[in-house]
């Protein structure tokens, strides 16, 4: 007998036994093992299909932003952005991100907190938040990054980083076209992307290690086949534990996919 504290398909219960038993069954595995012990004969299964439900979201789709499932974000004014000064710095440019890559994300500067602003777009090329780089001592106390929160008018620019890419609104177009994506943590690695291969850059930063299944399905919408894992790691070489820490993760959410 076998109990367990989630649900499974038939396949998905058979690969769940077989791991306990020491053995690694794939997909195909558990499928001809269900073949063989109930003696059914492949050529006699049929693919079950559903009479197509009308959805009148669908037909409006070309008008509306939200679909059933979805959340819309909340869109922010961009006048904020013209009353900032463009100041870089001077650490990412040494890091070798451009000045000419800042100015096209729209990175600028916040003089009361002496951080950096770094706005996020949705693919639509809305602004849906603005997160800050702090460099005072005291600042980073409390997080290096955080939302742009202005005193006056009292504003908060923030906005659920895992479930929106950052650079998406640049870098949709040559992921679309080559139906491949490279998966990073931060910002700056998007920057340092853009300085090198620009229009061509195919990075999306996750805001974290995190993918989450419904930035997977945006992917997937958009028609990629091919992703690459390159988030940070800890690890000195592939013998210490922090690798193996490392690698399970980077498993975790390839089966994502």
């Amino acid at each position: 007998s076998y109990s367990a504290s989630r649900s499974y398909d038939i396949i998905g219960l058979v690969q769940a036994v077989k791991t306990t038993q020491g053995e690694n069954f794939s997909f195909i595995d558990a499928i001809n093992f269900i073949l063989s012990v109930t003696g059914l004969d492949p050529k006699a299964c049929q693919r079950l299909t559903h009479k197509k439900q009308y959805v009148w979201e669908d037909e409006l789709s070309k008008y509306v932003r939200i679909k059933r499932g979805d959340n819309l974000l909340p869109v922010f004014d961009k006048k904020i952005l013209d009353e900032l000064p463009k100041i870089y710095p001077e650490e990412w440019i040494k890091e070798g991100i451009k000045v000419e890559t800042m100015e096209k994300y729209g990175i600028e500067f916040y003089p009361r907190l002496q951080a950096t602003t770094i706005p996020c777009y949705n693919k639509e090329g809305d602004l849906i938040g603005i997160r800050c780089r702090h460099w005072q001592p005291q600042e980073i106390e409390n997080g290096k990054y955080r939302p742009l929160q202005l005193l006056n008018p009292k504003i908060i620019y923030a906005f659920p980083t895992n479930k929106v890419f950052y650079g998406i609104n640049y870098n949709w177009a040559e992921i679309e076209r080559t139906s491949h994506v490279i998966l990073v943590e931060g910002e700056k690695s998007v920057l340092k992307a853009d300085s090198w291969w620009h229009e061509n850059s195919n990075v999306l930063a996750l805001y974290g290690s995190n993918i989450g299944l419904k930035r997977v399905k945006e992917l997937i919408k958009m028609g990629v086949n091919h992703v690459t894992l390159a988030l940070d790691s800890d690890f000195e070489n592939i013998n210490d534990e922090n690798y193996k820490e490392f690698e399970n993760k980077m498993i975790k959410l390839a089966e994502l996919f």
